[in-house]
């Protein structure tokens, strides 16, 4: 996995190098005075970084997926459909006195 990456120089970093997702874009901060090769080293380590986490959430989502269906066995994942029927009682005649409400559509499990 990899990414578009930005590099900003920065005259207010004195030491520090940081690095932050904009987007799809990974933007990694450098002092102003830091080599090309530095700044190559810098930019390289905070992909791995970021490669690391990605990983990690995409992962756990998976898992926390693969949890949920064992455990609540719905007949189906979630689909558009299921939010669109919902769209469509709540703007019909059904739903002309409900107002200010939350309602979860989730198959019955609420995430908090």
């Amino acid at each position: 996995m990899t990414f578009p990456v930005e590099v900003v120089r920065s005259t207010r970093r004195k030491r520090t190098v940081g690095a932050r997702m904009v987007g799809e874009v990974l933007r990694v901060s450098v002092p102003s005075w830091m080599s090309a090769a530095e700044e190559k080293r810098y930019v390289d380590h905070m992909m791995r970084r970021f490669e690391r986490q990605l990983q990690a959430a995409l992962v756990d989502l998976d898992e926390r997926a693969a949890v949920l269906a064992v455990r609540y066995r719905l007949p189906h994942q979630g689909t558009p459909q299921d939010i669109a029927s919902l769209v469509a009682f709540l703007a019909g005649p059904g739903g002309v006195y409900i107002s200010g409400q939350q309602i979860a559509v989730d198959g019955g499990y609420l995430l908090t």
